[in-house]
C-alpha cells in the first residue's frame, strides 16, 4: 500500500507534520548556495559519511540501538531542508541553501505585509560574503527522525554577517506572531539527508572525546565528525565518496522499481538523498587536495522569501 504523501508546488513531495490548513502558506527565508564543483565534491562527502554513520547502525540494529533506530519511519518531521519524502524523486531544486528562519506557515492576508516587512527591514544590511566551513557536521531534526550532513557557516562570518541577518528575520517573525530561529543556533547548509535515528550511533563515537562538549556537540549538532571517522578508518576520501553515491544511485534504482512493494519499505526509510537535484552535482577530477586551504565563499546580494510556490528576491543594496 503506498503512503499519503505531500506534493510541494515545487515538485518535492514530503510527510506533512503540519497538517494542510486552507489560506495557510508555508514559507521560508533563505539564502541560495549554488551547486558548483566544490560543493558538489563536499555533497558526495556528506553522503558518504551518512552512509558510513548508517553501516554503523545496522551492524547493531539487533542490540540496544534498535529500539532507537526503528523510530526513523516516524511522520512527524517537517523542517525546512527535509527533502527525503519519496525515495524515487526525480525533481528537486537545483541549488542548496542556508535557512534564515523556522519553516512557518503564513496565513494568505500576512503574505504581502510580511515580505514588505522583511524588505524594509533588510534595506541596512550590505551584500556580503558567505564562508561555509571545511568540515562537515552532522545536525537532527527536532525530534532525531532525521540526520543532515551538512557545512556549518564559519564562525566570525556567523557572528558577523549571518546571525545578525537571522536576527532580523526573527524579529519579524515575531510582529506576525511566529518562532524564532532554532535555540542551538547553528546556520548550516544542509547536502544529505537520510529518515533514520543516529542519534545513538553518534553519541557513542562522541563518547570518549576530551573536548569542551558544548562546541562540539549538543543534543542536536555534531562537529568534527569526519575527525572521529578518521581515527576509525571509516573517513572516505573523494573517490570513494563518489564510489559510494554511485552504489546508493544503483540500489536507488533497484528501490524504485519495487516501489509498491511493503517489503522493500524498509529500506527506504534509510535511503541517503542529496538535498537538491542529484544532476546537478559536478564531476571533479581533483577532489579537494589542491583546494582544502580555501573554504567555500559566495557572494550574497540577495535574500529569498519562498510562500507556497511563489519566490521572491530581495536585493541587498551596496
Amino acid at each position: 500500500m503506498k503512503r499519503k504523501i505531500d506534493v510541494k508546488a515545487s515538485g518535492t513531495p514530503r510527510r506533512r507534520a503540519v497538517p494542510h490548513v486552507v489560506g495557510n502558506f508555508h514559507t521560508l527565508v533563505y539564502i541560495k548556495v549554488p551547486v558548483d564543483e566544490r560543493l558538489s565534491v563536499y555533497a558526495r562527502r556528506a553522503h558518504a559519511i551518512l552512509s558510513s554513520l548508517d553501516r554503523r547502525a545496522n551492524t547493531v540494529e539487533s542490540n540496544v540501538y534498535e529500539d532507537h533506530t526503528s523510530s526513523s519511519d516516524s511522520d512527524t518531521t517537517d523542517e525546512d531542508e527535509l527533502l527525503e519524502g519519496h525515495r524515487c524523486l526525480k525533481t528537486r531544486q537545483t541549488f542548496a541553501h542556508l535557512s534564515l528562519c523556522r519553516p512557518m506557515y503564513l496565513k494568505r492576508q500576512f503574505i504581502k505585509p510580511f515580505i514588505e516587512q522583511l524588505q524594509s527591514s533588510l534595506t541596512r544590511i550590505k551584500p556580503f560574503y558567505l564562508i561555509l566551513d571545511k568540515e562537515i557536521a552532522i545536525l537532527a531534526n527536532e525530534d532525531h527522525t532525521s540526520f543532515f550532513a551538512a557545512l556549518p557557516v564559519e564562525n566570525m562570518c556567523n557572528t558577523r554577517a549571518v546571525l545578525p541577518l537571522i536576527d532580523i528575520v526573527d524579529d519579524v517573525a515575531e510582529v506576525f506572531g511566529y518562532p524564532k530561529y532554532y535555540e542551538q543556533r547553528l546556520p548550516h547548509v544542509s547536502l544529505a539527508v537520510i529518515g533514520r535515528n543516529l542519534k545513538n550511533i553518534i553519541a557513542d563515537l562522541y563518547s570518549k572525546q576530551r573536548c569542551c562538549r558544548d562546541t562540539v556537540y549538543s543534543s542536536h549538532h555534531w562537529l568534527h565528525i569526519e575527525n572521529l571517522l578518521e581515527v576509525q578508518n571509516e573517513k572516505p576520501n573523494s573517490n570513494e565518496a563518489a564510489s559510494m553515491v554511485e552504489d546508493a544511485r544503483e540500489q536507488k534504482q533497484i528501490s524504485c522499481k519495487e516501489i509498491d512493494n511493503e517489503d522493500d519499505d524498509q529500506t527506504a526509510r534509510h535511503e541517503i538523498q542529496f538535498t537538491f537535484a542529484e544532476e546537478t552535482l559536478k564531476t571533479s577530477t581533483t577532489g579537494l587536495s589542491d583546494q582544502d586551504e580555501q573554504p567555500i565563499c559566495i557572494y550574497v546580494e540577495d535574500i529569498y522569501v519562498l510562500v507556497g510556490a511563489q519566490e521572491t528576491a530581495i536585493k541587498l543594496l551596496a
